[in-house]
């Protein structure tokens, strides 16, 4: 009789501590992974390794339990991220973000997605496992200077006139297709050819640095080259070729002082080629006479007095 009570006995506490058993197993993770709400990253565009702020680092109240407390893994969402999220460690629950591919940020300079972390759920089999909130990601994709400037014109041309200082002749660009501020700007041009009178400023700009005359060179003819911020020379120098012109002065051009005439051979003109150099000056109004002389007579061919055949004679 009395066995049997303390058989009964045993068999109900057995039953408590099942349940209680049962109660706690169902507590086991009973707390989400906490992770910062925004993160900001760096990565280069041949590296894969991407620096945040703050690091990537998910908590679990749970801890120091082992699966519940500890996170399993990092989950991003988005199309076509070229990231992924590793857990470097589960007890800490440190985790980084890499790169899977090579990046351009020619093609794209800024990339904004969304992550999640999970716990390792009650057992290893990640049974009933938790998730944290979504957090956003903006990584910034740095540049590396690995473009080198390039001249929009094959060849640059200009004309002046002799005996003048010009401020600007012409100018010269390049450009650099290069993502970032400091790779893809021009920061200075520099001519090549030595012991030329022309200098060129970071602009492009160039200008003489002393009066030309075309008796000394009808031509220059200089070679030109061009650096970006990051000191990278153009992939190739460009030809400027500067052609000297004679100081212009007004005047009738194109004409010849004599001109020859057979009798007999109809009309001719006189003056075809004959033009007026105005020198770009703004001209209101053109007058110009004609006068018409023979050397070997007195009074020219006006002879009403003769007769035709002695007029041919004479004129």
């Amino acid at each position: 009789m009395r066995f049997r009570g303390n058989k009964r006995l045993a068999s109900a506490v057995g039953l408590v501590l099942g349940l209680l058993c049962a109660v706690e197993a169902a507590k086991v993770n009973k707390h989400k992974p906490w992770i910062e709400t925004t993160y900001h990253g760096i990565v280069t565009e041949n590296d894969d390794k991407v620096i945040l702020d703050p690091p990537l680092i998910a908590l679990d109240k749970d801890a120091p339990l082992r699966y519940a407390g500890e996170i399993c893994g990092f989950r991003i969402h988005g199309q076509n991220v070229p990231f992924e999220a590793v857990v470097l460690d589960k007890s800490t629950g440190e985790g980084v973000i890499r790169a899977k591919e090579k990046l351009d940020c020619e093609l794209q300079k800024e990339h904004t997605f969304t992550i999640q972390a999970y716990d390792c759920g009650e057992g290893p089999d990640g049974a009933n496992m938790k998730k944290s909130h979504k957090a956003t990601v903006h990584i910034q994709v740095n540049d590396i200077n690995e473009y080198s400037p390039v001249f929009k014109e094959k060849t640059y041309k200009a004309t002046v006139i002799e005996g003048k200082k010009y401020d600007s002749i012409l100018k010269v660009e390049a450009v650099d297709a290069d993502c970032s501020f400091q790779f893809s700007q021009i920061c200075s041009y520099e001519i090549v050819t030595p012991d030329v009178p022309f200098t060129i400023d970071k602009d492009g700009f160039i200008k003489n640095t002393e009066k030309l005359t075309i008796g000394k060179e009808h031509m220059y003819k200089l070679t030109v080259t061009a650096y970006d911020c990051g000191k990278n020379r153009a992939s190739e120098d460009v030809l400027v070729k500067i052609s000297i012109k004679p100081t212009c002065k007004p005047s009738w051009q194109g004409f010849n002082k004599r001109t020859e005439y057979e009798p007999g051979t109809g009309s001719l003109a006189l003056f075809p080629s004959m033009h007026l150099e105005t020198c770009d000056v703004p001209i209101t109004s053109v007058w110009a006479s004609i006068e018409l002389e023979t050397n070997h007579i007195g009074k020219g061919c006006d002879r009403d007095t003769y007769s035709e055949k002695s007029l041919h004679k004479l004129c």
